[in-house]
C-alpha cells in the first residue's frame, strides 16, 4: 500500500516500513521539492533468516522508480533513495529468499494498484505530535508535526483547526507538496490539542 502502509495480508508475514523521510531540495530541482527516503525498518524476520525487498517510489509524472535490496534478519536500515521527481509515496513488498512462490509486481501492476487507490481516496491530514507547552502557566499544548497524504502525490491544501480552551477554532493554512512529514509549530498557551482538518488539491497543482 501506500505511504509507508504494509502490502502483506498475513500479520506473520516479514514486513518492511520506511521510517525516516526528508525534503529533497538542490541546484538541479530548480523549483521543484523532492523527496529523500533516507531509513527504514525490516522486522518479523526470523534471525538468520534472507529476505528481499522491492521498493516502488511514485514519480511526479505517474510513474514508478523500482528498487530491490536484500537483507538478513529483521533491523534498521540505512539508505539514501532521493530525486527531486519523488512525490513521496511508495509501495513496499517482502518476500521470504526461500520463497519460490512469491512474485514480484511490475510497475505496471503497481500503477494499475495505485490508480485505483487514487479513485477511492482524498488527501488527508494526521497529527503526529503533540507535547506539553512548558512556557504556559496552565495546561497548553504545542502541536508540532503531521503527516500528510496526498494519493496523486500533488500539491495540497490544509486549513487546519485547532480547538482554544474557549471552544472557539483557531485556523491556519499551510501548503504541502506530496505525501510525507509537515513542520506545524502551532504554538499557543489557548490550545487543547484537538484538531480537525480539511485537504484538497491545490488549485495549481
Amino acid at each position: 500500500m501506500l505511504a509507508g502502509l504494509q502490502t502483506q495480508a498475513q500479520e506473520d508475514e516479514p514486513k518492511f516500513r520506511i521510517t525516516h523521510t526528508a525534503p529533497y531540495t538542490t541546484g538541479s530541482c530548480g523549483a521543484e521539492t523532492g523527496v529523500q527516503f533516507l531509513k527504514g525498518y525490516l522486522y518479523k524476520v526470523e534471525a538468520g533468516q534472507w529476505v528481499e525487498v522491492m521498493l516502488f517510489f511514485q514519480r511526479k509524472d505517474g510513474s514508478f522508480q523500482k528498487f530491490h535490496f536484500e537483507h538478513q534478519g529483521s533491523g534498521v536500515i540505512s539508505f539514501n533513495y532521493a530525486d527531486c521527481k519523488y512525490t513521496g509515496n511508495y509501495y513496499v513488498f517482502v518476500c521470504n529468499a526461500n520463497d519460490d512462490d512469491c512474485k514480484f509486481p511490475t510497475e505496471a501492476q503497481v500503477i494499475e494498484k495505485h490508480q485505483q487507490t487514487i479513485s477511492t481516496q482524498q488527501p488527508h491530514l494526521k497529527v503526529t505530535r503533540i507535547i506539553p507547552n512548558p512556557k504556559c502557566p496552565e495546561e497548553g499544548v504545542i502541536i508540532e508535526t503531521g503527516f500528510v497524504y496526498s494519493p496523486t502525490g500533488g500539491k495540497v491544501e490544509i486549513n487546519l483547526f485547532v480547538e482554544k480552551k474557549d471552544k472557539s477554532w483557531r485556523k491556519q493554512l499551510f501548503v504541502h507538496q506530496g505525501t510525507g512529514l509537515i513542520k506545524l509549530d502551532i504554538n499557543d498557551c489557548n490550545l487543547t490539542g484537538k484538531y480537525k482538518a480539511v485537504v484538497t488539491y491545490a488549485s495549481n497543482n
